[in-house]
């Protein structure tokens, strides 16, 4: 299965999220 996202897009969208007030799960996100 090829990645939807690259690394780099994944990381990028964890800290929009973050700056925006969510607590990420980072288990889940690399799952």
């Amino acid at each position: 299965m090829k990645k939807r996202f690259s690394d780099e897009q994944i990381i990028s969208m964890i800290h929009e999220l973050e700056g925006a007030g969510y607590t990420i799960d980072r288990n889940k996100v690399m799952r």
